[in-house]
């Protein structure tokens, strides 16, 4: 069976207020324990599965080493799962490593940097995709739930952060994820509806559509007819996105 969310990356959890595309969940230690329980995903009980590890001699030993005693809990294999995620980290792309002076942007990742970092202005002749607003800092998400018109009005299936907060203000808003190691975590959206980082670039350009929590932003660009990024341009800004995927040193 599947489900109706597409998986979120596990990268650089240590920062994150908190998980799930609604937010459901405060901390990473919550956070492991549910794809065990979701009957979506492995639909077991935590009872279970440590009975299982524990008929296992490899996995007694692995935890009396880890541990320092003898002994397989719930809680144990909740910190084991966290501690492993903890370790998940990125920052060695190649706009790190242009930032670190390892590496050079070509013209065109720095074309891409540029439109990426500028708000859309064309009153005063700026051009710009305006992602820097949701896609900041060194993680490049603000960690907040935005309605990035997905669904028009009334069209909205899944609510999103509403699920979570009972709050009609949250309806269609999803937590910003990072832009990082884009491509290796295609399809995108919550919903997993685009292939690829083009179509991403399409929607923000012309697809957005309007609701009552459609982010402030996104709504003036919308009531505007769009970003109007030319081909060049959405090719630019697609080649600096893919320089967020991690390489090697």
């Amino acid at each position: 069976m599947e489900g109706s969310r597409n998986s979120l990356p596990l990268l650089n959890l240590a920062w994150k207020p908190s998980f799930f595309w609604d937010g459901r969940v405060a901390t990473l230690r919550q956070q492991v324990m549910h794809p065990i329980k979701d009957p979506l995903e492995m639909n077991e009980t935590p009872e279970r599965v440590v009975a299982r590890l524990q008929e296992d001699r490899r996995y007694r030993a692995a935890f009396e080493k880890a541990f320092g005693s003898p002994g397989i809990t719930e809680d144990r294999m909740g910190l084991a799962l966290e501690q492993y995620l903890l370790t998940l980290l990125s920052g060695t792309s190649k706009v790190d490593l242009a930032r670190r002076g390892k590496a050079t942007l070509t013209e065109e990742e720095l074309l891409g940097s540029k439109l990426f970092f500028a708000e859309n202005d064309p009153a005063r002749g700026v051009r710009g995709a305006g992602c820097f607003r949701c896609h900041s800092g060194p993680l490049f998400t603000n960690h907040a739930f935005m309605n990035n018109g997905l669904d028009a009005e009334g069209a909205v299936k899944d609510t999103g952060r509403e699920r979570a907060t009972g709050n009609s203000a949250d309806r269609g808003k999803f937590m910003v994820p990072s832009l990082r190691n884009l491509l290796l975590t295609d399809p995108y959206m919550h919903d997993g509806r685009f292939e690829t980082l083009e179509d991403v670039i399409e929607h923000y350009d012309r697809g957005v559509a309007a609701s009552a929590t459609l982010d402030p932003q996104l709504a003036k660009v919308q009531t505007s007819g769009g970003l109007k990024l030319t081909a060049g341009e959405k090719q630019a800004l697609a080649a600096y996105l893919e320089a967020l995927t991690d390489g090697t040193e």
